[in-house]
Parts: structure tokens; C-alpha cells; sequence
């Protein structure tokens, strides 16, 4: 849509409005190309919020209405907002940060190991090395070196599903078994030290935490990058694979950036500022003091991706596209091709929107949705409940998963089949218990778990007599559940059941899937 706003499109809660707006106009916004940058009034700054957890889009572009930043900035140019007082980012900075202690944060870094940068006496260029002991990293930085590494996973999962849902991510923000895409990126870098200019495929929310940095800014002319673009690294094993990904639509594209950088924009961090840079903007970076920083990356599952792993899915169903290539002579091998292109046209077109976006995969995905045992066998009650309706998809596959052996470390009753793609926990929070819905099993994670899923489960929890035969349907999401009726000796089974959207992909990942629970005696009605 060329206008959003994203009240309308978070699932879970509207945008704040964050008084007082900014006296940027549409003119200012649309007339810079590179850099809109915003220094803060003396008055501004005795309004500016703290940025924390709770509205960090509206909190990190302050005073820009974050609807503006997304309508007129986002994926288009620079914005940064300076002259903030230091104690801006406190908040992050004393609960997920340690205070900036240096030995913790390595000690509770998310990566596996630390990442050193030094900068080559003789030709200037960065030369990088991993080490793994927190200690090692300490001397190296003691000794000029620039340190770069994840922030821990509590934050990184916090502030990037926070950040990816206020921006309208949604699911694309996950990989399949649940993970953030996106990730916290920590530079603890010396004064003195330069990042040379590349680019990056990611989008960028950096704040400053401690010292100074100073950016030079320039557009790259390449829209959605597949991958960066480092001529700044000493070593480089995959340029060549950067410059295919983006010679494929941009044919004059050249691994370093242009010789005229009169276009380039320059701006100064301090403690509190911030800087957002879509991906693909050619950046340069000069530490002017000793700085801390933290670099909020968020990466997009594309189109393409969705669309392309549903096409190879359907062909996978079919017996001749799942055979193996095999011909005796190329004449052989342009006839099966051709025949195989031929139907390939009907197959595309018999796709719809809702098969490739089912209303599941979209967040918030945990809900228990209530069905009562007449809704359950009368097919016109059940019609005239939309939000349980399921449909045929022909890119789902249907799971019955009761006699399915376990994996090693598994009791039978948690077996699924599953690799862990229903999106957030995996099979132990997804079926933690069959007679009795959990509150662990609908609502593990409380950015996605709306607070009617929650208060469903905590009623089911408490009264184990109602709803005896609940049922789950594709609108309620990855894990719509059904509980069926027990008393205290258990002796009320359940049948289960996986629904499995979407996965034409190497690793078989689903999309999304969906957890399904309904009384033994109903089996034959799924069936």
C-alpha cells in the first residue's frame, strides 16, 4: 500500500501517539533524498521519552510520528535524531546491558564467539578474528582492537519482535521453527577505529550508548538487497556471490561504492542519539571517542520466498515434478522439460491468496477457540462460526500423529512429527498436557499471546468440565487446541492431529502449523 498506518496493522496493540509531534513537515521529509536528520530544541529534550521495550518504534523515531517514519522513511533514506540527553537508552542499558560492563556482556553475548576487529597497518582495511574467551576479547580491546558481538537472546527477542511487529513484519519476521530473523548487533569500538564503506542487507536502528560516532551516508541505488557488500573487510570469500545477487537487477552494479561521494551525508552520534539506514545504503563509520553502541538489524522473509516455497510444495505432490532428472539424450530431456513447463503454468494459476497466506500464519498465531460439542457435530452451527471453519488447502498436509513413534528424549504423548515449526517453543510447550489445555501451551509467548488466549487457558486450567469437546480451526492459529472432557483418573483420550502449512523448502519447514485436539469419539468426523 503506498499509505499504512500501523495502528491498522498490529495485531496486538495500536501505535502510540507520543506528544508533541514533530515540527517536521511532509515537505522536509520528502524533499531529502539521503539524510533527514533532527536536531532536538532545548524543549524537545525536556519531552523526549526514554526509549524502552513498551513503544519502541514511537520511543526510538520521537518526535516523528511513527506512521510519518514508515510512510516516508522507512526503506527509502537516513533518519537520525540528535542532541538527545545520554541517559536516553538508561532504561536498556541497566536492564539488558549490564550498566555497559564489558565482561558481562561478552559473558552474556548470544554469539559463539566474539568477533575482533583491527584495521591493517599497510593498506587500512579490517582485518577480523574470532575468539571465544571473554577474557581473550577483554586483552584485545585493551590493546586498540574493536569488539563486535549479539546482544543477549532476552533482549534480542524482546526489542526485534517488538521492533519487527511495530513495523508490520508479522510472521516474516520468524523463521520457521519460531526464531527472530533479526538479531542485537554490540559494537564496543575504540576512538580512532573506521568501518570503511559496504553495506548491509538488513534494515538498521542503531542508538548510541556511550561516546561519539561520526556516519557518512550514500545511497546505493540497489532496493532489497539479498546480501550485503563488503570491499571494507582485508578478506573476502563470498564477493563474488555479492556481486551476482545484485548484478541480477542492478547490471552496472560495482563492488565499491562511487568515486563522486558529493551526494554523501554525514552525522554525529552522541549518547542518546539515533540513526535509522535502510539496507543497501553505502555506509562509512569514524569512532571520534571510545562508543558504545547497539544495532537493532531486522531481516524480512521476501515474497519471493513465500511464494515460491508454496509453488514447490504443490509440485511436490505431484508424482511426475517430484521425479528424479534422468533422460538418455538432451532431445529427451528439452521434451520432459517442456511437458513438465507446460502443466507448470495451470499449477501457478491454481494457487489463491488464502492458500499461500492463510489467515494461521498471521500474528497473533496462539488462541484456544472454544467449540461446544453440538457446534462440533452440526455442520450448520459450525458455518455459522466462520472464525472455525477450515478449509482445503493445497499446500496443507493433515497429520494424524497418535501411534507416531518418539523422537529420542521424547514420551510418546509428546511425539509430533514436528521439527519444532509451529513457531514458538516447540512440541514441550506445544503439548504440555492433552486432557487439560495449559496456560504453557497457549500462551508461551506473551508478544504473541493475546490476553483473551490467555484467560482462555487459565479457565480451562481451573475447570476441567467445560468446553468437553473444544475444537481448533485455521483463524485461531499455530496452536488452536481442543480439550477434551477428564475426570481424575484420565481416562478420557484425545485424538491429535498436525496441520502442516507450506513447506516447499530443503529443511520441510512449515510456514506455520497448526496443533489439533479433539475427543476420541469425534476422530471419525476429522477423519
Amino acid at each position: 500500500p503506498e499509505s499504512i498506518r500501523l495502528d491498522n496493522m498490529n495485531p496486538k496493540k495500536g501505535m502510540k501517539q507520543l506528544a508533541p509531534v514533530s515540527r517536521l513537515g511532509s515537505k522536509d521529509l520528502d524533499n531529502e533524498k539521503v539524510l533527514v536528520l533532527h536536531s532536538l530544541s532545548d524543549k524537545e529534550k525536556s519531552n523526549v521519552p526514554p526509549i524502552t521495550s513498551e513503544n519502541l518504534l514511537a520511543e526510538w523515531c520521537w518526535p516523528l510520528d511513527p506512521n510519518e517514519f514508515v510512510n516516508r522513511v522507512y526503506q527509502k533514506k537516513a533518519f537520525a535524531v540528535i542532541d538527545a540527553p545520554g541517559e536516553r537508552a538508561a532504561a536498556l542499558v541497566d536492564e539488558h546491558l549490564f550498566g555497559l560492563n564489558l565482561r558481562k556482556m561478552l559473558e552474556e553475548t548470544a554469539s559463539d564467539n566474539i568477533f575482533v576487529w583491527m584495521r591493517c597497518l599497510s593498506d587500512g582495511k579490517i582485518d577480523s578474528f574470532e575468539v571465544e574467551d571473554p577474557s581473550a576479547a577483554i586483552v584485545c580491546h585493551n590493546s586498540g582492537a574493536s569488539l563486535y558481538f549479539r546482544s543477549p537472546q532476552e533482549m534480542a527477542d524482546l526489542l526485534v519482535r517488538r521492533m519487527s511487529d511495530d513495523l508490520g513484519m508479522n510472521f516474516a519476521s520468524l523463521y520457521a521453527n519460531g526464531d527472530n530473523r533479526g538479531e542485537i548487533e554490540v559494537f564496543v569500538s575504540k576512538a580512532g577505529h573506521v568501518t570503511d564503506w559496504h553495506f548491509d542487507f538488513m534494515e538498521n536502528f542503531t542508538i548510541q550508548l556511550s561516546g561519539r560516532k561520526r556516519w557518512s551516508l550514500l545511497p546505493s541505488g540497489v532496493k532489497h538487497p539479498l546480501r550485503g557488500v563488503t570491499p571494507h573487510y582485508k578478506a573476502s570469500g563470498n564477493a563474488e556471490e555479492q556481486m551476482k545477487a545484485h548484478r541480477m537487477h542492478k547490471q552496472d552494479f560495482q563492488f565499491q561504492p562511487p568515486a563522486d561521494k558529493s551526494a554523501a551525508r554525514e552525522v554525529e552520534l552522541s549518547a542518546g542519539s539515533v540513526l535509522y539506514f535502510p539496507a543497501g545504503m553505502w555506509h562509512k563509520v569514524e569512532c571520534t571517542e571510545d562508543s558504545v553502541s547497539i544495532n537493532i538489524s531486522l531481516i524480512s522473509m521476501n515474497w519471493s520466498d513465500l511464494v515460491s516455497d508454496g509453488i514447490r510444495h504443490l509440485l511436490w505432490s505431484k508424482d511426475d515434478w517430484r521425479a528424479g532428472v534422468r533422460f538418455r539424450d538432451k532431445a529427451e530431456a528439452r521434451s520432459t522439460l517442456g511437458s513438465l513447463l507446460a502443466s507448470l503454468k495451470d499449477h501457478v494459476a491454481s494457487l489463491t491468496v488464502d492458500d499461500l497466506l492463510p489467515p494461521s500464519m498471521l500474528l497473533p498465531r496462539q488462541k484456544t477457540l472454544r467449540i461446544t460439542p453440538d457446534e462440533f457435530r452440526d455442520r450448520k452451527s459450525l458455518l455459522n462460526r466462520p472464525d472455525l471453519c477450515y478449509r482445503n488447502n493445497p499446500i496443507a498436509v493433515l497429520v494424524p500423529l497418535d501411534g507416531l513413534p518418539a523422537a529420542p528424549g521424547q514420551t510418546p504423548a509428546d511425539a509430533s512429527g514436528s521439527d519444532d515449526d509451529d513457531g514458538d517453543g516447540g512440541d514441550e510447550a506445544a503439548w504440555a498436557g492433552w486432557e487439560v489445555v495449559s496456560e504453557a501451551s497457549v500462551s508461551s509467548d506473551a508478544e504473541e499471546a493475546d490476553e483473551d488466549a490467555a484467560d482462555d487457558a487459565e479457565e480451562a486450567e481451573d475447570d476441567d468440565d467445560d468446553d468437553a469437546d473444544d475444537g481448533s480451526d485455521e483463524h485461531g492459529g499455530e496452536e488452536d487446541e481442543a480439550s477434551g472432557s477428564a475426570d481424575d483418573s484420565g481416562a478420557s483420550r484425545l485424538a491429535r492431529y498436525a496441520v502442516h502449512v507450506n513447506f516447499g523448502n530443503e529443511e520441510l519447514a512449515s510456514a506455520v502449523s497448526v496443533r489439533l485436539l479433539v475427543a476420541e469419539e469425534d476422530r471419525s468426523n476429522i477423519d
